[in-house]
């Protein structure tokens, strides 16, 4: 879906938390047709979304250098001019680009819950129908803002997430698009489906940077323009879907909690404020008892804020690019399609094959099998960034990409080992819980890392790569709290494990 890697990363902790049911064999390990055709169209939902989000990236960010570059030259003409590259413009860049990354989370922070609350009253399909309207309406009003530049301040683009007020955003289609599949996926598969879902989306990052960088070199709003139509045609095929509030496939859905949800639906007295009192209530007992009290659980969060403060350093790597290797915003495009192929290749490759071999091999247990890679992700994430910080050119600056790509696996491994370590009734909360916190770190890595981005290149020389220094301290930190973290597990609990300890 589009938006930001933090998004994508929501993603996944919804992926590991639903499996909470209890395990049927039989039918239910069989896609139904009514399943498949709605799994399908959400798959092409994801694709198109993403591929119009990504057309939208490398453009977006040249018109907004060409506005700010506008304002402070007068007589700046529509071409590569270099005094674009000022450092007083890419200050300015940098810093919009941050607010513009809060911004665009904030309607979703705000509106997950009475969402989520009204998907279940009312229907799945609604809810997500407003949210792509809202997300469509966000990307139209910055485009309209940017083509009447004469007329509007760019800082007017600050304003355009408001509109996501209405429907909550990627956030919440994201979690709709997942909901939808987890609804009709029969439940053994319902892991892979929702994996190959997260395929999609790096399917259509790896599709929309090289077409955008190469459709930037005929005109800068035809990606931008084309974005939006792929976007609103991706979006029709909502009226395809059914409703699948009720779904129901021989076998999936027991007995019991379906009396329980019909029941929780139909209560008259179930009000909205009622609920989020209780959720607060449950999830406040919950984290104090459960998560925080488990030492180890409480750092591996912990280091989840790091991290996300960390990765908002990939935000900036276009404009780094640009900026220090004088390359066109066209050429640094193809950078998100080398991030999108890594991703690709250490999630569905070497991540699996690493895992396969530390269990069999080396006769690990899924948990410390989690933990090795976990640890090994954090390291690589760190060095990463410290290749890209102190890269002299740019085949140096591709080897940190690909490094720092590493550190992505982080999330995943992390999830997958705390799931393990605690119960798993209380698996939910707890990925609210780091949710919330990277949440956090994202708010906050906006502002912080663009204002760093601004203060280095005033300062000049090495220190122009000052968000990638502090990407890189932040992962070390989370490193060295990952690895003086000591998680005893005896081959005996091989048996005993979690089945979300493995999920990776």
């Amino acid at each position: 879906m589009p938006n930001s890697t933090s998004d994508r990363e929501a993603t996944v902790d919804i992926t590991e938390a639903t499996p909470l049911l209890d395990n049927n064999t039989g039918p239910s390990d069989v896609y139904s047709r009514e399943g498949l055709f709605v799994i399908f169209v959400c798959l092409s939902l994801v694709v198109c979304l993403d591929i119009g989000a990504g057309l939208q990236v490398a453009p977006s960010n040249k018109i907004l250098e060409n506005i700010i570059c506008k304002n402070y030259f007068p007589d700046f003409a529509d071409i590569d001019d270099q005094r674009c590259k000022n450092n007083d413009v890419q200050g300015t860049l940098a810093v919009l680009r941050g607010w513009q990354f809060v911004t665009q989370i904030i309607p979703g922070l705000l509106t997950t819950l009475i969402y989520g609350f009204l998907a279940d009253k009312y229907g799945r399909r609604i809810i997500l129908f407003i949210s792509l309207v809202g997300i469509i309406l966000n990307f139209a009003a910055f485009a309209v803002i940017c083509w009447f530049a004469d007329i509007f301040s760019v800082w007017l683009t600050l304003a355009t997430p408001l509109v996501m007020m209405m429907g909550g955003g990627s956030v919440v289609a994201t979690s709709l698009v997942f909901t939808i599949v987890a609804d009709v996926a029969p439940e053994s598969q319902r892991a892979t489906t929702l994996f190959i879902l997260g395929a999609g989306s790096l399917v259509g990052d790896l599709v929309a940077a090289p077409m955008s960088s190469i459709l930037m070199e005929r005109n800068v709003w035809i990606p931008i323009i084309l974005g939006i139509l792929i976007m609103i045609i991706g979006s029709l095929g909502i009226f395809l879907l059914p409703e699948t509030l009720n779904f129901k496939t021989l076998g999936k859905i027991p007995d019991d909690l379906e009396t329980t949800q019909s029941a929780t639906r139909d209560d008259s007295e179930s009000t909205l404020l009622s609920r989020i009192k209780t959720t607060g209530s449950q999830f406040a007992t919950a984290v104090i008892s459960y998560i925080w009290g488990d030492a180890n659980v409480a750092l591996l969060m912990l280091t989840l804020l790091f991290t996300s403060l960390g990765n908002y350093a990939r935000e900036l790597l276009l404009q780094y690019s640009t900026k220090k290797f004088h390359w066109t915003w066209a050429q640094a495009g193809y950078l998100l399609s080398l991030r999108a192929i890594c991703s690709l290749v250490l999630l569905s490759v070497i991540v699996p094959v690493a895992g396969q071999i530390l269990i069999s091999k080396y006769s690990l247990t899924a948990k410390a099998k989690d933990f090795w890679i976990a640890r090994t992700s954090i390291l690589m994430g760190a060095f990463g960034a410290f290749i890209i910080a102190f890269s002299a050119s740019s085949p140096f600056m591709v080897l940190g990409i690909i490094v720092f790509s590493a550190g992505g696996v982080y999330n995943l491994a992390t999830h997958s080992l705390m799931a393990s370590m605690v119960e798993p009734h209380h698996i939910g909360i707890l990925f609210n819980c780091s949710a919330l916190l990277q949440t956090l770190g994202s708010i906050l890595a906006g502002p912080l890392l663009a204002s760093s981005f601004k203060l280095g290149l005033r300062m000049g020389g090495i220190w122009t790569s000052l968000p990638f220094l502090i990407a890189g301290c932040l992962f070390s930190c989370g490193a060295m709290i990952v690895w003086s973290i000591d998680i005893a597990v005896k081959k005996e609990e091989m048996r005993e494990e979690d089945p979300l300890a493995s999920s990776i």
